[in-house]
């Protein structure tokens, strides 16, 4: 097996795993175990670089976007 297939194979297994994740939790919602909460992200052109070499400007280029994330009740 070369390296081309092995990476293929392992790429429709991740892919795989994905669906599943997805599938429970979904599951894990409808049951009351868990929820999604709406926060926000930061999306920047490398946020780093333009920290270091612009630190003043770097907020202008940036874009806030919603983002739900997955959280379990305690």
């Amino acid at each position: 097996m070369n390296i081309r297939d092995s990476i293929a194979l392992k790429t429709a297994k991740i892919k795989k795993l994905e669906k599943e994740v997805k599938v429970l939790k979904a599951e894990a919602v409808e049951s009351g175990f868990a929820y999604y909460v709406q926060t926000t992200r930061d999306n920047t052109p490398n946020k780093d670089w333009w920290m270091e070499q612009h630190p003043k400007t770097w907020q202008r280029y940036m874009v806030k976007s919603p983002v739900n994330k997955f959280t379990w009740k305690d």
